[in-house]
């Protein structure tokens, strides 16, 4: 994963679309309780649009940081990558660009 700048394009299947272009990611508050959940629980959800299915990608886990989210996707050989969220101009845009560490967030 690149760092992407997307811009929000509307609403898709309960959650806010945003898009560069290139890729789609529907944005969806996380609608349960995690009961069995270690550690931090989701309060998002992304899903990547592709045609008219979607996937699920990652939880998106608060911050110390206002309005600056993390969450992890497994590659293809298991390893968890980190990346950043960041909802920039009122929800408007949202970055979204891969991290080394949560250190500082």
């Amino acid at each position: 994963m690149v760092k992407r700048l997307l811009k929000k394009t509307g609403t898709e299947k309960g959650g806010l679309l945003y898009s560069d272009g290139e890729v789609q990611y529907i944005i969806c508050k996380a609608n349960r309780d995690f009961e069995k959940s270690k550690g931090k629980k989701p309060c998002m959800f992304v899903r990547e649009k592709m045609g008219d299915k979607t996937r699920y990608i990652s939880g998106l886990f608060k911050t110390k940081i206002e309005y600056v989210y993390t969450g992890d996707i497994l590659d293809e050989i298991g390893l968890k990558s980190l990346y950043k969220v960041v909802f920039i101009d009122g929800g408007n845009m949202m970055t979204i660009e891969p991290i080394k560490t949560m250190k500082g967030l």
